[in-house]
């Protein structure tokens, strides 16, 4: 009876050490998942981070575009307003013909006498 007794104690030491074994392979694999846990949570942070710098440079560079869009605009509307003031083309083509129409270089004039004379023509 001993010899089973020392084989039954045999075989529950063997079956403590097998367990034990895989209770330390087991908390070498979660000290293993945690620590990749670990790592993986410093690299979402700093990507966070990183992200949150982008957006807000991203916005910043939005903001001054906006702002300069709008100092385009009133620009814009400044030559809209000088040019409202300027002559049409029409106005232009108006001030050119009485121009044509004026020049001493172009039109014939007539003397005192030669309008007398037509009148004096027309008369008779």
């Amino acid at each position: 009876m001993a010899t089973k007794i020392e084989a039954f104690l045999a075989e529950v030491v063997k079956r403590l050490n097998e367990h034990g074994r895989r209770l330390r392979v087991l908390e070498q694999r979660m000290e293993r998942v945690e620590n990749e846990l670990t790592n993986l949570e410093k690299i979402v942070s700093r990507g966070t981070e990183e992200l949150k710098i982008k957006i807000e440079r991203v916005g910043e560079k939005l903001s001054n575009l906006s702002t300069s869009i709008s100092q385009k605009e009133k620009e814009i509307e400044k030559i809209w307003k000088e040019m409202e003031k300027l002559a049409s083309k029409e106005e232009l083509n108006e001030i050119k013909s009485y121009v044509e129409v004026f020049n001493p270089l172009k039109s014939t004039f007539v003397t005192r006498e030669e309008l007398e004379r037509m009148l004096e023509d027309l008369k008779k």
